[in-house]
């Protein structure tokens, strides 16, 4: 993104990348290898592999390489090692004849390591030791002894887990937890597919000298041309990191960790207390930071920056960039400000109010534990098709959250577009919804242009009616696009400040005041942790140049944790908010500016009138006291927050 628009870079890095792919390529001394092919650069077929065990064909790997190379071997490369696939009876015998002789056993050292920590144990002598005291062990005559103990186990798991049941799903954990072993291969593929440079580097090109030297000069060059000085005079403190990726691993493991603040302060603390550059999602990106940072980026909208999102999960949202920057979604972010207006909000809280009653009487109160992060998701995704889209059959409603469930999960993982990976299903599940919410609009236009006088005075009615400043209807698709990106901004950072309220309130009973309480819950976990521009117009800040196509970035964390802005900033104190409250700009879970988060009242709203119902109905403890906080799209408790319920008596 930044490197293409230079020729001379185009044509470094292209020689730079086909020396590497050479290296890969490089046909070996051995006269003759077995028929067959490698696959990509560095991860070989592991893809390819993978996939065809999650479509539950894994056969179909072995048999298509068998047809075009050969019925008696093939060579591929899998986890980063050359392989050779010996098939057939002759196969088996030759490997099984000749362990010690030609072969040993061998495990990916991924596994190994999980396993042994260390490849030394692994291959350690007392290894072959403790194999052969198994095999003894387990020995016929031996296992005779353990069927007592089988039998008695399966006949308690039977009664435990089958007979008070009608109907029993074996993709269900004890909890009733969905188990995808196909997500946990392609999670396994995803992080083989960072981790893959080193691994290949480490086993395929260190024992070659000549090699070590063409990729070092090759990864310089590529290093050289991203890391190459602006022509401008003065640019922000800071560091880039690694070619291409940035520092986009480290700020993701810092929100995985439960800390996503420390990749802000060490920074600030590191670089400057006012801004920073850095690189995230392939993007150049200066970082303002504080109170005076977030009101530069808050009120300077259209002048310096506009609202901007890295391009993979634009295209998860809107498919393709142009529905994003079209006219027609500047024109539905306005309707949408109109549509959840507080004035508007009025008329929906009857509406929140019932479905709220609803859900704590059939999700609540028929158990003496629940999960507070999947319940709240599960209400907010409900009211949010309820008040868009008038969708109010349970059935409909699953037919947008299975979908949407992908989609959630994939805009925060790898963005690789290829079959299994969790970005592509994301992909597809964005696709279903627009297809969806394409049909309902089919349906409503239908039902304006008969005129029926039943028709729902919804968000999804709201654009239909309106028009562009042409007088033309709006674009549908850009329409379904808009929809679902609200359908993912107020679900996860509406539920996450639902369940850090009640995370709190667990924590601190006797604070009674839900404004306050709500409001210093978010400061400590923000529902969102910032929001991305992109600079229109070169300007200065700071005494420092911001380039045009850059990035900037507004995040919570340097300020709601400033000790400046907020002494003792880990201490929960809703105090903070009595009176005029927090310094302007110093509290901004919404944003600021004209870009403020459009659902923001909306969210407020919600939060209030869930929290009332609760309150007024439980009281409740923590199962898990010290339970970690993890970040995502938003703040998550790690294991959803367990709470013990304690009814009201009435």
């Amino acid at each position: 993104m930044d490197i293409l628009p230079n020729l001379l870079h185009v044509v470094v890095l292209s020689i730079s990348l086909c020396l590497v792919f050479l290296i890969f390529r490089q046909k070996s001394t051995h006269s003759k290898l077995p028929p067959g092919k490698k696959g990509w650069l560095i991860i070989g077929e592991t893809l390819e592999f993978g996939t065809a065990g999650q479509r539950g064909t894994p056969e179909m790997f072995i048999k298509e390489r068998m047809r075009k190379y050969s019925q008696d071997l093939f060579q591929t490369s899998l986890f980063g090692e050359n392989l050779a696939v010996l098939c057939g009876a002759s196969g088996n015998k030759f490997l099984f004849s000749n362990e010690k002789k030609y072969v040993t056993a061998w495990w990916p050292r991924c596994i190994q390591k999980v396993v042994f920590e260390s490849e030394e144990s692994y291959s350690n002598n007392d290894s072959t030791k403790l194999r052969s005291l198994v095999v003894e062990f387990l020995k016929p005559e031996a296992l005779q002894h353990f069927i007592p103990i089988m039998d008695s186990m399966a006949k308690e798991h039977l009664e435990t887990d089958w007979c008070p049941y009608k109907q029993i799903d074996a993709g269900k954990d004890r909890d009733g937890d969905d188990v995808d072993v196909g997500d946990d291969l392609v999670g396994l593929i995803e992080e083989f597919l960072l981790i893959g440079v080193i691994v290949k580097v480490a086993m395929d090109i260190l024992p070659n000298l000549l090699h070590v030297v063409v990729l070092s000069i090759s990864l310089c060059l590529v290093f050289l041309i991203f890391r190459q000085k602006s022509t401008h005079s003065k640019l922000p403190p800071g560091k880039k990191g690694w070619p291409i990726i940035g520092e986009t691993l480290e700020f993701g493991t810092a929100g995985q960790r439960g800390t996503p603040e420390m990749f802000i302060k060490e920074r600030m603390r590191k670089h400057s207390q006012d801004l920073f550059q850095t690189s995230l999602f392939g993007e150049n990106l200066a970082v303002l930071c504080g109170d005076s940072g977030n009101k530069f980026l808050f009120s300077n909208e259209k002048k310096y920056v506009t609202a901007w999102w890295p391009r993979c999960i634009q295209k998860v949202v809107f498919e393709s960039e142009e529905s994003y920057s079209n006219n027609d979604s500047t024109k539905l972010r306005s309707l949408v400000v109109e549509f959840l207006k507080p004035e508007a909000l009025q008329h929906f809280i009857p509406i929140m109010d019932s479905m709220a009653k609803e859900h704590l009487e059939t999700d609540w109160c028929p158990y003496k534990q629940v999960k507070i992060l999947s319940l709240s998701l599960k209400y907010t995704f409900a009211l949010a098709c309820r008040l868009f889209m008038s969708i109010t059959d349970p059935n409909h409603v699953t037919t947008f959250s299975d979908p949407f469930n992908l989609v959630k999960a994939g805009t925060v993982s790898v963005p690789i577009n290829i079959p299994g990976t969790a970005y592509n299903r994301a992909l597809k599940g964005g696709k279903v919804i627009r297809q969806e919410i394409l049909a309902l609009i089919k349906e409503r236009k239908k039902e304006l242009a008969e005129n029926k006088g039943t028709i729902a005075h919804d968000l999804l009615t709201h654009t239909l009616l309106a028009s562009d400043e042409k007088g033309r209807a709006l674009d549908e698709m850009v329409i379904a696009g808009n929809i679902l990106g609200l359908l993912i901004g107020s679900h996860d950072t509406t539920s996450s400040a639902i369940t850090s309220v009640l995370k709190y309130l667990a924590e601190f009973p006797h604070v009674y005041n839900l404004v306050l309480q709500a409001c210093e819950s978010m400061r400590l976990l923000s529902p969102a942790q910032g929001a991305f521009r992109e600079v229109i117009h070169d300007f200065t800040y700071k005494g420092f140049t911001i380039p045009k196509g850059w990035k900037t970035f507004w995040t919570v964390h340097s300020a709601h944790k400033n000790p400046k802005y907020f002494p003792d900033p880990e201490k929960f104190d809703p105090s903070r908010f009595e009176g005029n409250g927090p310094a302007p700009y110093t509290f901004v879970p919404f944003g600021g500016g004209p870009r403020m988060c459009a659902g923001r009242e909306y969210a407020r709203l919600q939060i209030l009138v869930y929290m009332h119902n609760v309150v007024t109905r439980f009281k409740w403890e923590k199962k898990i006291p010290d339970e970690k906080i993890t970040y995502k799209l938003s703040s998550i408790p790690v294991h959803g927050l367990p709470v013990i319920l304690k009814p009201h008596k009435l």
